[in-house]
C-alpha cells in the first residue's frame, strides 16, 4: 500500500520531543506511569538524565505518586479521614497492598493506578501537596541537568491531569512551562507533515 514509504524507529522520548517541540529546542518530558526527560536541540536528543525506573527514580510519575500515597497511608502519615476514604474506595487492606507490591508482577502499574484516587480528591490540600512534591522531585533530580532558560514541555496522563500543579511547580522552580498534552498524536502528525525528509 505504501511502496515509497521509509521506516524509522526511534524511542518514545524522541517521539515526545518531536511531538512537543517540533523543530524547536527545549526540554521534553514524559510524565505517565513512569517518567523521562531530555534536552532536545530541535533535531536530536543531546542530553538525557537516566530515569532509573520506579525503584530508583521515576520522580513525578504515576508510580512515584502512588508509592508516596500508599507509603504515607500505611505509615499513618495522612489524615485519618483520607485513610478511611482510600481504603473504602479502593477496597483494599494492608495485606492485599503488600501482596500486590511484593509478590505479584506489574507493581509499578498497581501503584500508578492510585493516581485516579488522587485526581478525584485533589481538592484535599495534602494530596495537592503530594503531587507538587512529586513534581519538585522530578524537576530537581532530572531537569537540573539541562539549560535553565529552556522551555519545559510535557506529555502523558499525569502531566495532563495534574497540569495546574505541574505549571505551579515549574514556575516556583524558575522554569518556563510550554505545552502540556496527554498524547503525542497531533504533535507527531504535524512534525512529520512539516518534516517530510525525516
Amino acid at each position: 500500500y505504501f511502496p515509497a514509504a521509509r521506516i524509522a524507529v526511534e524511542s518514545d522520548l524522541m517521539g515526545a520531543a518531536r511531538a512537543l517541540l517540533g523543530g524547536r529546542a527545549g526540554i521534553a518530558c514524559i510524565l505517565g506511569t513512569g517518567s523521562n526527560s531530555c534536552y532536545y536541540d530541535g533535531v536530536r536528543i543531546v542530553r538525557n538524565t537516566p530515569p532509573l525506573g520506579w525503584v530508583l527514580g521515576d520522580e513525578g510519575s504515576g508510580t512515584y505518586i502512588g508509592r508516596q500515597l500508599v507509603g504515607n497511608l500505611l505509615k499513618g502519615l495522612c489524615d485519618e479521614s483520607l485513610r478511611r476514604l482510600f481504603f473504602e474506595e479502593e477496597r483494599l487492606d494492608y495485606d492485599e497492598i503488600i501482596r500486590r507490591v511484593y509478590r505479584e508482577g506489574m507493581a509499578n502499574r498497581f501503584l500508578a493506578s492510585f493516581t485516579r484516587f488522587v485526581a478525584r480528591h485533589i481538592d484535599r490540600p495534602e494530596l495537592d501537596e503530594l503531587v507538587c512534591e512529586a513534581f519538585r522531585a522530578f524537576v530537581r533530580r532530572n531537569l537540573a541537568h539541562y539549560p535553565a532558560d529552556a522551555e519545559v514541555s510535557a506529555l502523558g496522563g499525569v502531566a495532563c491531569h495534574f497540569e495546574r500543579q505541574l505549571r505551579h511547580v515549574l514556575a516556583t522552580e524558575g522554569l518556563r512551562a510550554g505545552r502540556i498534552v496527554e498524547t503525542p498524536d497531533e504533535g507527531l502528525l504535524n512534525y512529520h507533515i512539516w518534516n517530510r525528509s525525516e
